[in-house]
């Protein structure tokens, strides 16, 4: 059996070409390129991933079914993520002291 031929069907005959930089990879060979945004330090990177893991986390409790075993790991493992970033703002707190106080 011969597969049926669609004749006046429309092909895309030269498709768009993607717009250079929507890929999302910056040329910083290119004048404005570069992002507008950059995070400053590793620890300002760290803590946007922890706020991202917790997030994770948290959707995962709510809308996953979970053995005991399972829902206990992830319990734990949420737990040690907010102890972390308890953590990490401590200490951002504390940096932004410090600097108020030399100002």
């Amino acid at each position: 059996m011969r597969a049926r031929v669609i004749s006046n069907a429309r092909q895309n005959r030269f498709p768009r070409a993607p717009l250079r930089g929507a890929s999302g990879v910056v040329d910083p060979a290119r004048f404005g390129m570069t992002p507008d945004f950059r995070l400053s330090t590793r620890k300002e990177i760290i803590m946007i991933t922890l706020y991202d893991h917790i997030q994770e986390l948290r959707a995962e409790l709510r809308g996953c079914r979970f053995t005991r075993r399972e829902r206990t790991a992830v319990e734990a493992e949420l737990a040690k993520a907010v102890r972390q970033q308890a953590e990490l703002d401590h200490a951002f707190d504390a940096a932004l002291a410090a600097l108020d106080r030399a100002a």
